[in-house]
């Protein structure tokens, strides 16, 4: 049986690169699939590039409105039985697709999406896969996520690139929250992972480049804007917990106190002296462990995710 993927790239002058990421998509050894572009009005001469591709893609344009606006009008636009976005400066592996349908397919609609590994590129030749960012470790090729709650409520986890979602999910959850420019993705993610387990696969099949300028890159270069978003993010989490997940409440509730003291000290390390003469050494010592746990990906509400992985779902 035959299954329609819908891929949706949103973009904004990105004329440079676009090409990397659609022709990835076109590329997929998953046949049935419709690729849509949302030019997120770019001034570019982006148009010009997908009118060249013709009938194999389709695309939209709209007034500058931010990428979660533009993923949500892709969706609209979408006739798929799954949905997978890719940001257009990034691109896949020819079989992500494929490997994630056969996954969710074999799983059923009790499994609401399936994410991938991911090679995250910087901008000075450095790398690294979102799973080790996440402090992610999984000696099984694939499987699920009983409890994907717990592991999206205490880590950032790469998520737009690498998940491919059943439509009728997206569309139940609302889709994107339009009015968030930063970590949009992990919003969504966490109202997914509260709906049932997750299907996974370790193997790297998206590529991220960090060496291209965008919002989310701009603002991890300014950590200060950053911890303000994740904080923003992490407190929305909290009013998605059912009231019944009492252990999960608690659980993102110290990730968002985590999040409110790097705020916290982001600020006081503006002013070095403020700090020594506010908490003494001290005081000075506490700030720079901090920023060398989150430099390492760690964190106080942390759980390890050995517990939580199991073997797929049908096998």
């Amino acid at each position: 049986m035959s299954h329609l993927v819908s891929i949706i790239i949103p973009t904004y002058n990105r004329s440079d690169c676009i090409r990397r990421a659609i022709d990835s998509a076109l590329a997929q050894t998953h046949a049935d699939i419709e690729l849509i572009v949302v030019d997120d009005g770019s001034t570019d001469g982006t148009g010009i590039i997908l009118e060249s591709y013709g009938k194999r893609l389709r695309w939209l344009s709209q007034s500058r409105s931010g990428p979660s606006a533009a993923r949500n009008a892709g969706a609209r636009f979408a006739a798929g039985e799954f949905l997978s976005f890719l940001d257009s400066d990034d691109c896949w592996e020819p079989e992500k697709i494929e490997i994630q349908v056969n996954s969710l397919v074999r799983a059923g609609k009790q499994v609401p999406c399936c994410i991938c590994n991911a090679l995250i590129l910087g901008a000075n030749g450095d790398h690294d896969t979102s799973f080790e960012v996440a402090s992610i470790d999984c000696s099984l090729t694939h499987g699920y996520w009983p409890r994907p709650s717990k592991v999206i409520g205490s880590r950032f986890l790469l998520f737009n690139q690498v998940a491919l979602i059943w439509r009728s999910t997206f569309e139940s959850v609302g889709g994107f929250c339009e009015d968030l420019m930063l970590l949009e993705d992990h919003e969504l993610a966490f109202r997914l992972s509260c709906l049932g387990p997750w299907a996974f696969d370790t193997r790297v099949l998206v590529k991220k480049y960090n060496d291209t300028l965008g919002i989310g890159v701009t603002a991890m270069r300014d950590p200060l804007c950053h911890a303000i978003a994740w904080q923003d993010v992490v407190n929305r989490c909290i009013s998605f917990v059912p009231k019944s997940e009492m252990t999960l409440l608690s659980l993102v509730k110290k990730c968002f106190f985590e999040a409110k003291f790097e705020v916290w000290c982001l600020r006081l390390l503006c002013s070095r002296c403020q700090v020594e003469m506010l908490f003494g050494r001290t005081g000075l010592i506490a700030l720079r462990l901090h920023q060398k746990l989150r430099r390492r990906g760690l964190g106080w509400s942390r759980v390890e995710c050995s517990n939580l992985i199991s073997q797929p779902v049908g096998k």
